[in-house]
């Protein structure tokens, strides 16, 4: 089976995303007094600037935990820094070689994309300041990383394939990965207690969930009333909280969720939350999935593997074929 190109964009969407945060906004072809290279890249200048804001950032983040990294540890993070910057560029000059460019359109659309990552608009141009792009700049990288996923997808992605056989061996050797624990899927109404909660307040919320659980029992419909009760944000949908399984929820709810059978509605539960009422509406016993169900998963993992090994091989064979001076430690 071929590759699904949402599996692809998926697969390598942090590799090729680097393009708008490394790339160079415009790459002079000689060495400037202002602004020397670290290296070239078939003439091509990766200036030093650059470099030094990318290891600059890195290093920061370190010292904000509150480690100091050794010559050594710098000395690697260089390397890597830069393998990183040469890498994105072989791919991009290789991009222009094959005429294969970005139009309005499609950098609209990544620029749609990155400004849902901000709260508003204020805050993605304060985004762009710290990185010190102008919209024009921006553009240009965005225009760039579209181009070399492009690239990537005709060269790379197109020509992954994954066979039946395949498949099924990888099933056959990884049975761990297939295997399903216990799961219920359950709705809740929840009366919040803070955790420094007198104990009047504590009385009064047990109280408010006592007479929700009275108006069950008289036949109160549950999904209804947890739209209408319950204080917590699953009660848009009636206090669906769909399927989990163990270890996902604190564990006085879980207990009582798992001990419930299906269409049973809990006494009072108490949690670090408040006060619960728990119905079960299915549960799901543990179980293999069998080679149809795991079929697709299969494939997805599959496919991304091949992809990230197949781009790694291409990125390596360019850059062995480009003419390549290293500056950086001048």
């Amino acid at each position: 089976m071929v590759y699904k190109k949402n599996m692809f964009w998926h697969s390598v969407a942090a590799l090729v995303f680097l393009a708008v945060i490394v790339l160079p906004a415009a790459a002079a072809d000689n060495k400037t007094a202002d602004n020397k290279p670290v290296a070239l890249v078939n003439g091509k200048v990766i200036p030093r600037a650059d470099f030094e804001a990318e290891l600059n950032k890195i290093r920061q983040q370190y010292e904000t935990q509150g480690k100091t990294l050794s010559e050594e540890q710098i000395a690697s993070l260089k390397e890597n820094i830069l393998d990183k910057f040469i890498r994105i560029e072989v791919l991009w000059q290789e991009a222009l070689k094959k005429n294969i460019t970005a139009d309005k359109k499609e950098i609209l659309e990544q620029k749609s994309k990155l400004r849902e990552r901000f709260p508003d608009e204020k805050a993605f141009e304060a985004a762009l300041t710290d990185m010190g792009l102008t919209e024009s700049e921006l553009n240009e990288k965005l225009g760039q990383s579209v181009a070399i996923q492009k690239l990537i997808e005709e060269e790379v992605a197109k020509k992954v394939t994954v066979s039946e056989k395949e498949m099924k061996s990888f099933y056959e050797e990884n049975p761990q990965y297939f295997k399903e624990q216990p799961q219920v899927k359950a709705s809740h109404i929840l009366i919040k207690v803070e955790e420094n909660a007198t104990d009047a307040e504590k009385a009064q919320a047990k109280d408010k969930i006592r007479q929700i659980q009275e108006k069950l029992k008289k036949g109160a419909d549950f999904a209804a009333l947890a739209k209408e009760y319950s204080q917590c944000p699953s009660s848009a949908q009636g206090g669906d909280l769909g399927f989990f399984g163990r270890g996902r929820m604190v564990k006085p709810f879980e207990d009582a969720a798992f001990a419930l059978k299906e269409g049973q509605i809990s006494d009072v539960v108490e949690s670090p939350f408040g006060y619960h009422l728990i119905k079960v509406t299915e549960k799901k016993e543990a179980k293999t999935m069998s080679f149809d169900e795991a079929k697709e998963k299969i494939e997805q993992y599959l496919i991304e593997k091949h992809i990230k090994q197949k781009v790694d091989q291409y990125i390596t064979t360019l850059v062995k074929e480009a003419k390549i001076e290293k500056f950086f430690q001048d």
